[in-house]
């Protein structure tokens, strides 16, 4: 292991540039100070001893905080897939797990995710390139295209009271405990 090592006189903070036998190479401190990068003497990025990564801010509340401080309209963040992989960011617990990304095989379509398999394979919300929502429908092909489950008597659409005694329901088909009796898909407003 190599290093390089400097030290603020009386014990202050300290900075290291360490390479681990070719395998991995360190630059930080080592002592419980940040360390800050700068670019033409202007901070850019601080890591805090707790791990918080600030980029535009030295003081990040949060694993990793973005901030600027100008009147860009074009977003902080930018994720660009220049192959054909998906561009898309994952949110997990450790039960489950969502991914919010762009369908690169699917016309570019905008979706959410559940499940853990990536986007588009098990669509919750999608957004086309012409503006068509889909819910539970990986390319709507209307302003609002709505799939249900695929069980017969599901309720696919509900909008309802806080009781919910009164409500407006579309259903998928004509059986099941709730649905009325008809040949095919069924609107029904209960109480309103």
């Amino acid at each position: 292991t190599q290093t390089i090592s400097v030290e603020a006189a009386s014990g202050g903070a300290k900075c290291e540039i360490q390479v681990d036998g070719g395998t991995l190479a360190t630059i930080g401190s080592t002592n419980n100070v940040p360390t800050a990068i700068q670019a033409n003497s202007q901070e850019y990025i601080r890591v805090l001893t707790d791990g918080k990564v600030g980029i535009g801010t030295n003081a990040p509340g949060y694993l990793l905080e973005c901030k600027a401080d100008d009147t860009t309209t074009g977003g902080q963040l930018f994720i660009n897939q220049a192959g054909g992989g998906d561009p898309g960011i994952r949110l997990a617990t450790a039960a489950t797990s969502y991914m919010i990304g762009v369908d690169n095989g699917s016309s570019d379509i905008f979706k959410i995710d559940y499940g853990t398999t990536g986007v588009g394979a098990q669509t919750g919300i999608a957004l086309s390139t012409s503006g068509n929502i889909g819910i539970r429908r990986p390319d709507p092909g209307y302003v609002l295209d709505i799939t249900g489950a695929g069980s017969t008597g599901d309720l696919i659409v509900r909008v309802a009271d806080a009781s919910p005694t009164q409500y407006f329901g579309v259903y998928n088909a004509n059986t099941g405990a709730n649905a009325p009796n008809s040949a095919n898909a069924t609107i029904q407003v209960r109480g309103m």
